[in-house]
């Protein structure tokens, strides 16, 4: 007979297997646990990083806002240069945040795609934002250029009228001291009218689309009765009245033609560039701040 002391029992070893089975598996699902959160928080970084690049390209956009709607000052042109070169870097901002929100669109969660597929549709609003403003910017500030000029073209023509003016008051007299100071008058009046004509080319060559030919025929004009009344003086200096009176009446006759010209079509130089600058922007004007409000309405959905 055989003991059954030397019999083996086959389930002794079941316990320690059944152990370390439970153990993989709940280091299984620790592992799985841990790098879901991970994940999710990785997907969560991305999100919070592309809203933060959005903000960076925000910054631009209001600064463009403000310069649209904003008046116009001697330090525009150089504000608007200097908002020109940050729309690439805004841009490139807008690329990184729409590429992290299509990765989270294909690896997030149902709610974090959602978000990420708001987020991506005000990131291409805004893209097109900044594409739009490129030539606001551009025609604001041939604009603002010119505005600037022509009214600098404006100061020097009072002040060539009102020296005109004066020149002619004293010509009035005999003295030829007086028309000494006379012809000095017409000299620096002279100067002031071409100065005048200087600025107004400088402003016309900033925006061609501004029709400022009547002004441009004004000056003219004037830079002719300038000289009239110089050769009047030189004239008159040598005793020459002959020559005087002819010079006397050609400058009455430019006279004549110039208060025409002002009463009938002188029209305000910043009238002429602002309604050359609205044909030239209105729809894009339009189209833009429309844009504009589509954005804030996205965002206000988003938060």
């Amino acid at each position: 007979m055989t003991s059954s002391k030397g019999a083996r029992d086959p389930n002794m070893k079941r316990p320690t297997i059944i152990i370390c089975v439970a153990s993989v598996l709940v280091l299984g699902i620790a592992l799985f646990v841990g790098i879901s959160f991970a994940h999710r928080q990785s997907i969560e970084h991305k999100i919070s990083t592309a809203i933060s690049q959005v903000a960076q390209a925000d910054k631009v956009i209001v600064r463009i806002d403000e310069v649209l709607t904003g008046q116009v000052g001697a330090d525009t042109p150089g504000r608007i240069m200097a908002l020109e070169g940050d729309i690439a870097p805004a841009k490139t901002y807008l690329a990184q945040a729409s590429e992290a929100m299509d990765y989270v669109k294909s690896h997030g969660s149902g709610k974090q795609a959602d978000k990420a597929r708001a987020i991506r549709a005000s990131i291409d609003m805004r893209y097109d934002l900044l594409s739009m403003s490129v030539r606001l910017l551009e025609t604001d500030r041939a604009a603002a250029t010119a505005l600037i000029a022509a009214g600098s073209s404006w100061e020097s023509l009072n002040d060539g009228v009102t020296k005109a003016k004066q020149a002619l008051q004293i010509f009035s007299t005999t003295d030829k001291r007086d028309i000494s100071v006379s012809g000095n008058l017409d000299k620096e009046a002279a100067r002031s009218f071409a100065d005048a004509k200087r600025r107004l080319e400088e402003a016309h060559a900033a925006m061609p689309q501004a029709d400022f030919s009547t002004y441009g025929r004004y000056l003219d004009i004037r830079i002719a009765m300038s000289q009239a009344a110089r050769d009047a003086d030189a004239y008159w200096m040598k005793n020459n009245l002959k020559k005087a009176n002819a010079a006397v009446e050609n400058h009455n006759k430019l006279s004549k033609k110039a208060v025409s010209i002002a009463d009938n079509g002188l029209k305000p130089l910043g009238e002429i560039i602002v309604k050359a600058y609205g044909e030239q922007t209105g729809t894009m004007s339009e189209q833009y701040f429309a844009a504009r409000k589509r954005v804030a309405l996205m965002d206000n959905q988003i938060r």
